[in-house]
């Protein structure tokens, strides 16, 4: 079981997805195009199947177009018992994959922001704010589940809003998440809120929003 990511580039998402159906048809008894194409939104998707039974192996691909004519391919493998545990999980992750263009100039409040967040949802998902004390505030009120349940965890995407795209002086961050992967498991949003001061972000609040 695994989910790799793959590019090619130069050539364009259609073309790789009908070089990737000529592939796995000699290894897959069934293929289909449209089960999970909303997942990750403009892209091409391909799911292949050898069965029914708990044990058969199963493929999930999605072809998504790099912005320079290439194609990044999304391969997620995992046998049919597994559909509902780790096909999630990895459904969950295909559906957060954006591209950014290199040559995208990020600003230095944003790159902050993108850093920032990214040590404080692990920590407060973890329940544990021993390595984060220099991103609070001096009166945060810093909080999620109570309880570590960064193993049990299936994050889906990470949605940052700040109060302005100039020269923010606040943002607040959303991280879609649900704790298990059984079928019909709703969503639930860590939502944090963060002040900009002195070229630094820090949490003020943090809380677990359904």
């Amino acid at each position: 079981m695994g989910l790799d990511i793959l590019h090619l580039p130069g050539t364009a998402p259609d073309m790789v997805k009908t070089d990737a159906e000529n592939v796995v048809k000699d290894y897959y008894a069934q293929l289909t195009s449209e089960e999970m194409a909303a997942i990750l939104p403009g892209s091409l998707y391909l799911r292949a199947s050898n069965g029914t039974d708990w044990d058969s192996e199963q493929a999930e691909l999605w072809f998504v177009e790099d912005g320079r004519g290439g194609t990044f391919v999304l391969i997620s493998r995992y046998f049919l018992e597994a559909e509902e545990g780790m096909g999630t999980r990895f459904r969950d992750m295909a559906s957060s994959f954006r591209v950014v263009p290199s040559d995208e100039t990020v600003p230095d409040w944003m790159q902050g922001l993108y850093e920032t967040t990214d040590r404080l949802f692990p920590a407060l998902f973890s329940n544990d704010l021993s390595g984060i004390s220099d991103l609070l505030a001096a009166d945060a009120d810093a909080d999620a589940y109570g309880e570590d349940v960064w193993e049990y965890l299936s994050i889906a995407s990470v949605d940052y809003m700040p109060d302005n795209d100039q020269d923010p002086v606040s943002a607040k961050v959303s991280v879609k998440h649900r704790l298990n992967l059984e079928e019909g498991e709703s969503y639930s949003y860590l939502t944090m809120e963060l002040v900009y001061q002195d070229g630094e972000w820090r949490l003020s609040w943090s809380g677990i929003e359904k």
